[in-house]
């Protein structure tokens, strides 16, 4: 099983000129309804902690990529769920939620925000994720449009806000991951990135692998060898990895170690602990406060 001790748990392989990016940001309106007419976008860096988000709601659809950074995601429903660089976040409209920044001046964010008739109609269309945090197939290539949606809506004029809305609407379903597939260019069967997505997912639940095998239409043999082949891991040792990322987020976030445990589907904490320091070398008390220790020294610096 792979060492995680001497490993960033979350690399922000993002351009240089983005790393000390200022607040940019465009709103405009169809119309004079705001929560029906917005169409906005742009970069928000959010250093502090006071730039978190606490008991928000807001009328519209919004969503951001986190390009670099971590925090967490809290709804009634949803609960806590650990977010950072490369998760896709969603802003239902009328839906109460809670954004908290690990306050490390890290946290750089792209959002786009649209009316709620537009979403409704996504919505209607399951063309959107009907979860509010997914992993997104976020890569360098997305800086691009990003800048040039931010750009064309800077400079339009009124006639051309509905064109704007509809390249919006696909810079959505492209950060989501649920545009069309694009070529892979280390040519990694689509059936391994599903494995992955399924096996980074949903660790409060036991899932066998045999089970995951059967919803991606394969045999468990086959689909192991075929993991390994491309992943040079085993799906069950692939699991456990993310399993530990995921719980390091979560105690870096401030979440609780029984929390931690309970979300990573521990039966209690001393089966987490023992897992957790076997895996990392140190408790999970113990590894926390280290991170907590350099992100102070790094602020200092």
């Amino acid at each position: 099983m792979k060492d995680l001790k001497n490993e960033k748990i979350v690399e922000n392989k993002i351009p240089d000129k983005y790393k000390k990016i200022k607040k940019d940001v465009i709103y405009r309106c169809i119309g004079e309804d705001f929560n029906e007419g917005v169409i906005a976008c742009g970069y928000m860096p959010k250093p502090a902690l006071k730039d978190s988000q606490q008991d928000f709601v807001i009328g519209y659809y919004s969503c951001f990529i986190v390009l670099s950074g971590q925090g967490i995601y809290e709804d009634e429903q949803t609960g806590k769920v650990p977010i950072n660089a490369g998760c896709f976040v969603q802003r239902f409209p009328g839906q109460t939620h809670s954004t908290k920044i690990l306050p490390d001046g890290q946290w750089l964010e792209f959002f786009i925000s649209f009316g709620k008739g537009v979403y409704d109609y996504m919505h209607q269309l399951n063309l959107l994720p009907k979860t509010p945090v997914i992993a997104s197939t976020f890569d360098i290539s997305v800086y691009t449009p990003m800048d040039t949606l931010l750009s064309r809506l800077k400079n339009a004029v009124p006639a051309q806000y509905p064109f704007i809305l509809a390249d919006m609407q696909k810079a959505v379903l492209q950060l989501c991951g649920q545009d069309i597939p694009r070529p892979d260019p280390e040519n990694i069967p689509p059936v391994i990135h599903d494995a992955c997505a399924l096996l980074s997912a949903d660790f409060s639940r036991n899932i066998p692998l045999p089970q995951i095998a059967r919803q991606l239409n394969m045999g468990y043999e086959s689909f192991r060898k075929l993991f390994v082949h491309y992943k040079g891991i085993s799906p069950g040792n692939y699991r456990q990895e993310q399993r530990m990322r995921q719980a390091c987020l979560m105690l870096c976030s401030g979440i609780s170690i029984k929390e931690t445990a309970q979300m990573t589907g521990y039966a209690d904490t001393y089966s987490f602990t023992r897992e957790f320091s076997k895996m990392m070398g140190m408790a999970p008390g113990q590894y926390r406060q280290k991170q907590l220790e350099k992100i102070k020294k790094n602020v200092k610096d």
